[in-house]
């Protein structure tokens, strides 16, 4: 199926303003100290026993799931799963010294 140049830029850019609230949510659920999902929480002990930040850590994490997804499930993968793989550990590198800052 053939996508239409114009919906796949406006779906890149939905799915690039929903990475970046999910990076921005990340953070504020590690800076209040609440608790996490389950993925969080994973990738919090990634960080943990790697010594990384946390966005490096869900970017191996992700890269890792990418992978896999490519090799069991290619038909569907599609923009937003690489946008939203690729982007979330680095905006979280970004975003977690201004949510500390805040707070």
């Amino acid at each position: 199926m053939k996508i239409r140049p114009d919906i796949l830029i406006k779906k890149s850019i939905l799915i690039t303003f929903a990475t970046v609230l999910v990076a921005v949510g990340v953070c504020l659920f590690l800076q209040s100290a609440l608790g996490s999902d389950p993925i969080t929480v994973w990738i919090d002990g990634l960080r943990t026993a790697m010594g990384v930040s946390m966005g490096n850590a869900s970017l191996l994490n992700n890269l890792v799931m990418l992978v896999l997804a490519v090799v069991f499930a290619r038909k569907y993968i599609y923009i937003g799963t690489v946008i939203g793989a690729l982007a979330t550990g680095p905006l979280m590198n970004l975003f977690e010294p201004v949510v500390t800052h805040l707070f």
